[in-house]
Protein backbone atom coordinates (compact mmCIF):
# COMPACT_ATOMS: atom_id res chain seq x y z
CA UNK A 1 0.00 0.00 0.00
CA UNK A 2 1.28 3.43 -0.92
CA UNK A 3 1.73 6.19 1.65
CA UNK A 4 -1.12 8.10 0.03
CA UNK A 5 -3.40 5.10 0.58
CA UNK A 6 -2.18 4.89 4.17
CA UNK A 7 -3.29 8.49 4.70
CA UNK A 8 -6.68 7.69 3.21
CA UNK A 9 -7.11 4.80 5.64
CA UNK A 10 -6.36 7.12 8.55
CA UNK A 11 -8.88 9.70 7.39
CA UNK A 12 -11.48 6.97 6.98
CA UNK A 13 -10.82 5.65 10.48
CA UNK A 14 -10.77 8.99 12.28
CA UNK A 15 -14.53 9.66 12.24
CA UNK A 16 -15.36 6.36 13.95
CA UNK A 17 -16.84 6.39 17.45
CA UNK A 18 -13.72 5.03 19.20
CA UNK A 19 -11.36 7.47 20.80
CA UNK A 20 -8.39 5.25 19.89
CA UNK A 21 -7.98 3.36 16.64
CA UNK A 22 -4.95 1.23 15.85
CA UNK A 23 -4.44 -0.69 12.62
CA UNK A 24 -1.57 -2.68 11.12
CA UNK A 25 -1.62 -3.08 7.36
CA UNK A 26 -0.44 -6.18 5.47
CA UNK A 27 2.89 -4.54 4.53
CA UNK A 28 3.67 -3.83 8.20
CA UNK A 29 2.73 -0.16 8.17
CA UNK A 30 0.84 1.09 11.22
CA UNK A 31 -1.90 3.67 11.66
CA UNK A 32 -2.86 5.13 15.03
CA UNK A 33 -5.63 7.67 15.62
CA UNK A 34 -6.04 9.05 19.13
CA UNK A 35 -8.87 11.49 19.82
CA UNK A 36 -8.25 13.65 22.90
CA UNK A 37 -11.27 15.27 24.53
CA UNK A 38 -11.16 19.06 25.08
CA UNK A 39 -8.20 19.54 22.73
CA UNK A 40 -8.49 22.08 19.93
CA UNK A 41 -5.23 21.16 18.22
CA UNK A 42 -3.67 18.13 16.54
CA UNK A 43 -0.33 16.49 15.83
CA UNK A 44 0.14 14.43 12.67
CA UNK A 45 3.31 12.34 12.65
CA UNK A 46 4.84 10.29 9.87
CA UNK A 47 7.71 8.01 10.89
CA UNK A 48 9.83 6.14 8.36
CA UNK A 49 12.23 3.27 8.92
CA UNK A 50 15.48 2.97 6.98
CA UNK A 51 15.36 -0.55 5.61
CA UNK A 52 15.38 0.74 2.02
CA UNK A 53 18.04 3.43 2.49
CA UNK A 54 21.24 1.82 3.75
CA UNK A 55 24.13 4.08 4.73
CA UNK A 56 27.86 3.51 4.41
CA UNK A 57 30.88 5.56 5.38
CA UNK A 58 30.80 7.02 1.86
CA UNK A 59 27.14 8.09 2.15
CA UNK A 60 27.17 8.85 5.87
CA UNK A 61 24.43 11.37 6.62
CA UNK A 62 22.40 10.89 3.45
CA UNK A 63 19.31 10.02 5.53
CA UNK A 64 19.65 13.26 7.50
CA UNK A 65 20.14 15.18 4.26
CA UNK A 66 17.01 13.56 2.82
CA UNK A 67 15.08 14.71 5.89
CA UNK A 68 16.01 18.30 5.01
CA UNK A 69 15.26 17.91 1.31
CA UNK A 70 11.86 16.32 1.92
CA UNK A 71 10.85 18.87 4.56
CA UNK A 72 11.78 21.84 2.38
CA UNK A 73 10.50 20.18 -0.83
CA UNK A 74 9.80 23.06 -3.25
CA UNK A 75 10.42 25.82 -0.71
CA UNK A 76 6.74 26.64 -0.11
CA UNK A 77 5.80 24.23 2.69
CA UNK A 78 6.95 26.26 5.71
CA UNK A 79 5.18 29.40 4.53
CA UNK A 80 1.93 27.59 3.74
CA UNK A 81 1.86 25.91 7.15
CA UNK A 82 2.74 29.09 9.04
CA UNK A 83 -0.11 30.98 7.35
CA UNK A 84 -2.46 28.24 8.58
CA UNK A 85 -1.10 28.47 12.13
CA UNK A 86 0.75 25.15 11.82
CA UNK A 87 4.35 24.08 12.33
CA UNK A 88 6.53 21.34 10.87
CA UNK A 89 9.33 19.63 12.79
CA UNK A 90 11.57 16.80 11.63
CA UNK A 91 14.42 14.77 13.06
CA UNK A 92 16.51 11.75 12.13
CA UNK A 93 17.83 9.03 14.43
CA UNK A 94 19.69 5.80 13.75
CA UNK A 95 16.34 4.05 13.36
CA UNK A 96 14.43 6.44 11.11
CA UNK A 97 13.14 9.87 10.26
CA UNK A 98 10.08 11.52 11.78
CA UNK A 99 8.03 14.41 10.38
CA UNK A 100 5.41 16.06 12.59
CA UNK A 101 2.90 18.74 11.62
CA UNK A 102 0.92 20.34 14.44
CA UNK A 103 -1.68 23.08 14.54
CA UNK A 104 -5.36 23.95 15.06
CA UNK A 105 -7.66 20.94 14.76
CA UNK A 106 -9.54 22.39 11.80
CA UNK A 107 -6.28 22.43 9.81
CA UNK A 108 -5.82 18.65 9.88
CA UNK A 109 -6.91 18.27 6.22
CA UNK A 110 -4.23 20.81 5.26
CA UNK A 111 -1.67 18.81 7.21
CA UNK A 112 -2.56 15.67 5.27
CA UNK A 113 -2.33 17.61 2.01
CA UNK A 114 1.11 18.88 3.03
CA UNK A 115 2.37 15.39 3.84
CA UNK A 116 1.00 14.21 0.52
CA UNK A 117 3.00 16.98 -1.16
CA UNK A 118 6.15 16.10 0.77
CA UNK A 119 6.14 12.49 -0.41
CA UNK A 120 6.00 13.51 -4.06
CA UNK A 121 9.36 13.40 -5.88
CA UNK A 122 11.25 16.67 -5.73
CA UNK A 123 14.13 17.63 -7.98
CA UNK A 124 17.50 17.25 -6.26
CA UNK A 125 20.43 19.10 -7.81
CA UNK A 126 24.01 19.66 -6.68
CA UNK A 127 23.19 23.32 -6.05
CA UNK A 128 20.28 22.37 -3.80
CA UNK A 129 22.42 19.85 -1.92
CA UNK A 130 25.10 22.52 -1.43
CA UNK A 131 22.53 24.91 0.07
CA UNK A 132 21.31 22.28 2.52
CA UNK A 133 24.89 21.43 3.50
CA UNK A 134 25.32 25.04 4.62
CA UNK A 135 22.34 24.58 6.95
CA UNK A 136 23.70 21.26 8.18
CA UNK A 137 27.01 22.95 8.96
CA UNK A 138 25.14 25.48 11.08
CA UNK A 139 23.42 22.63 12.91
CA UNK A 140 26.73 20.89 13.48
CA UNK A 141 28.21 24.04 15.00
CA UNK A 142 25.64 24.04 17.80
CA UNK A 143 25.54 20.30 18.49
CA UNK A 144 26.07 19.76 22.25
CA UNK A 145 29.21 18.08 23.52
CA UNK A 146 27.23 15.19 25.03
CA UNK A 147 25.84 14.30 21.58
CA UNK A 148 29.33 14.12 20.09
CA UNK A 149 30.54 12.02 23.03
CA UNK A 150 27.59 9.64 22.68
CA UNK A 151 28.19 9.26 18.94
CA UNK A 152 31.86 8.48 19.49
CA UNK A 153 31.01 5.91 22.17
CA UNK A 154 28.44 4.18 19.96
CA UNK A 155 30.81 3.95 17.02
CA UNK A 156 33.62 2.67 19.24
CA UNK A 157 31.35 -0.02 20.65
CA UNK A 158 29.47 -1.11 17.54
CA UNK A 159 31.56 0.01 14.59
CA UNK A 160 30.15 1.06 11.19
CA UNK A 161 26.66 -0.20 12.08
CA UNK A 162 26.39 2.62 14.62
CA UNK A 163 27.31 5.59 12.44
CA UNK A 164 25.85 8.71 13.99
CA UNK A 165 22.64 9.96 12.35
CA UNK A 166 23.96 13.49 11.81
CA UNK A 167 26.42 12.51 9.12
CA UNK A 168 29.75 13.50 7.62
CA UNK A 169 29.44 16.78 5.73
CA UNK A 170 32.62 16.21 3.75
CA UNK A 171 31.32 12.88 2.42
CA UNK A 172 27.87 14.32 1.74
CA UNK A 173 29.45 17.02 -0.40
CA UNK A 174 30.88 14.31 -2.66
CA UNK A 175 27.60 12.45 -3.23
CA UNK A 176 26.15 12.84 -6.73
CA UNK A 177 22.67 14.33 -6.78
CA UNK A 178 21.45 11.34 -8.79
CA UNK A 179 22.31 8.97 -5.94
CA UNK A 180 20.37 11.10 -3.46
CA UNK A 181 17.43 11.32 -5.87
CA UNK A 182 17.32 7.52 -6.10
CA UNK A 183 17.43 7.20 -2.32
CA UNK A 184 14.54 9.67 -2.05
CA UNK A 185 12.36 7.40 -4.17
CA UNK A 186 13.36 4.31 -2.20
CA UNK A 187 12.70 5.80 1.25
CA UNK A 188 8.93 5.84 0.63
CA UNK A 189 8.87 2.19 -0.40
CA UNK A 190 9.60 0.94 3.10
CA UNK A 191 6.97 -1.08 4.95
CA UNK A 192 8.39 0.42 8.15
CA UNK A 193 5.96 3.35 8.07
CA UNK A 194 3.85 4.63 10.96
CA UNK A 195 1.23 7.35 10.71
CA UNK A 196 -0.09 8.82 13.96
CA UNK A 197 -2.81 11.43 14.46
CA UNK A 198 -3.68 12.70 17.94
CA UNK A 199 -5.55 15.62 19.41
CA UNK A 200 -8.94 17.24 19.02
CA UNK A 201 -9.89 15.48 15.80
CA UNK A 202 -13.24 16.62 14.38
CA UNK A 203 -15.43 13.54 13.77
CA UNK A 204 -17.55 15.40 11.22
Amino acid sequence: MTLGALMAVTLALAPQSQDRIREQLPNGSRVLVQRVVDRDDFALTLALGFENVPETAESHGMRHLLEHLVATHDGTIDGELERAGCTLTAFTTRDGTTFTISGPADQLPRAFATLDKMIQPTSITQDRVARELVILAEEEAVRPAWARFFDAAMEAAYGPAALNPFGNLEMLGKLPAEQIQTAQARMWGSGAVSLVVEGGIDPA
